[in-house]
């Protein structure tokens, strides 16, 4: 039996972790339709009058807009960026072969 194991010496064994980590995942679209079926729901349990499930569908339709508005304003953004990337791009492609065939 060595007294000196070289394996031992210049290598440790790993120590593994563990770790309790429960994934949380967000489903807009499923979102929106919970979102719809408990108004669904509420337009037919509730017996309030009509003006104020009215003022409840307005608000909804607002939001709605907003959102889709939001992402319209999003797709926009995206098209600028990547123009502006395209532009970049085309500015260091033409740089680079000055450098290079000038020499």
């Amino acid at each position: 039996m060595p007294l000196f194991n070289i394996k031992t010496a210049f290598f440790k064994a790993p120590k593994y972790q563990r770790f309790n980590f429960i994934p949380r995942y967000y489903d807009p679209d499923r979102e929106e339709f919970e979102k719809r079926v408990r108004m669904a729901e509420m337009e037919s349990k509730l017996e309030n009058t009509e003006e104020q499930l009215r003022k409840l569908k307005i608000k909804n339709s607002f939001k709605r807009a907003r959102e889709k508005s939001m992402s319209l304003n999003a797709k926009h953004e995206i098209k600028k960026s990547r123009i502006r990337f395209a532009i970049i791009l085309a500015i260091l492609v033409a740089t680079a072969a000055w450098i290079i065939f000038s020499v």
